[in-house]
């Protein structure tokens, strides 16, 4: 959205156009990883350690317009 942010009301950006916006080009690269916890040894629940995993990722966009920003995220999966 490019209308300036403007605080009127009580939330901030209470008066964007909601209309205002488009899209851009460009493209995504980045990296990401998937570790076991089944390495970690804790009798009581290893059953469900050896189903978990948890993974790091980072992506960096690149827009079209030449501007660019960092993504960094995680997740945590159980199998059964």
């Amino acid at each position: 959205m490019s209308t300036p942010v403007v605080v009127k009301g009580k939330i901030p950006a209470d008066n964007f156009r909601h209309y205002d916006a488009n899209f851009e080009g460009g493209g995504v690269f980045g990296l990401g990883a998937e570790l076991s916890l089944r390495g970690i040894k804790i009798p009581a629940i290893q059953g469900i350690l050896d189903k978990t995993f948890i993974g790091p990722e980072w992506r960096y966009n690149q827009m079209a317009n030449g501007l660019g920003f960092n993504q960094y995220s995680g997740s945590i999966g159980f199998g059964w």
